[in-house]
C-alpha cells in the first residue's frame, strides 16, 4: 500500500531557506504536488520528527545507549567507503 506524503518539515536554518524553498518549489512541481503538500520550516524544539533522528544518532554513536534502540535500526550505511 502506497502513501502520499502530505506534510513535510525542514529543520529551519535561515542561511538554507531560500535554497529549501527554490528546491521544493522545484521538485514539487516536478512530482504534480502542486496543492497536494504543505511544506514549513521549523526549530527541533517545535517538530518531533526533527529531534528524534538526531537522538537515535546519538544513541547509535554511544555503544552503551546502542543496545536500547538497536531494534529501532532497520539499516546501518557506512559514509566511510
Amino acid at each position: 500500500m502506497s502513501q502520499r506524503v502530505q506534510r513535510l518539515v525542514l529543520e529551519e536554518d535561515a542561511s538554507l531557506r531560500r535554497a529549501d524553498l527554490s528546491t521544493l518549489y522545484a521538485a514539487v512541481r516536478m512530482a504534480g504536488l502542486d496543492g497536494g503538500l504543505v511544506y514549513a520550516h521549523a526549530r527541533k524544539r517545535e517538530e518531533p520528527m526533527l529531534w528524534s533522528a538526531d537522538a537515535l544518532a546519538w544513541c547509535w554513536t554511544h555503544r552503551p545507549w546502542r543496545a536500547l534502540i538497536a531494534d529501532l535500526v532497520t539499516n546501518e550505511i557506512d559514509l566511510r567507503d
